[in-house]
């Protein structure tokens, strides 16, 4: 009997021993990774509600855009109890307040409306004007251009 069949049992019960402590940490990871989207969907697809519930009550009131605060207000505030009484758990989980769902309903709104504004374009940045540092040596150009290489001075 060589080496390699006498420790194939050893191995055995210790790949067994790994599998059985790696596999529920395996679980757990990926039902929280689940779980997080799932919540983040519910999130998502509840202040799109909202933002529809809301902008129909602002057509009932003759305000299509939500631009009299006081309808506004009403608005968001039923859009605020839509999504706290749908999702709660996922509100919680996140830790959302009343301020942050109304944010992400007035953002949906503005979508809704189409007056949200794409992200501006990225402007880069302007190269630093040169330095009056008198310590900084000068640039040295020739008075008269280099002759271009010759093909035979390789």
């Amino acid at each position: 009997m060589n080496t390699a069949q006498s420790l194939e049992p050893l191995f055995n019960d210790l790949v067994t021993i790994i599998a059985a402590v790696a596999l529920p940490l395996i679980v757990a990871l990926v039902n929280k990774y689940v779980s997080n989207a799932a919540a983040r969907a519910a999130i998502i697809n509840a202040v799109t509600n909202a933002s529809g519930i809301a902008a129909a009550y602002g057509q009932t009131k003759g305000d299509q855009y939500l631009q009299n605060a006081n309808v506004k207000s009403v608005a968001l505030q039923m859009g605020i109890a839509y999504v706290a009484d749908q999702v709660p758990q996922a509100l919680k989980y996140f830790g959302q307040t009343d301020a942050d769902i109304a944010a992400k309903i007035e953002s949906a709104l503005a979508l809704h409306f189409g007056l949200a504004t794409p992200i501006p374009p990225v402007v880069p940045i302007a190269a630093p004007a040169a330095s009056t540092n008198a310590a900084q040596p000068a640039l040295v150009v020739p008075a008269t251009p280099l002759p271009p290489p010759s093909a035979t001075a390789a």
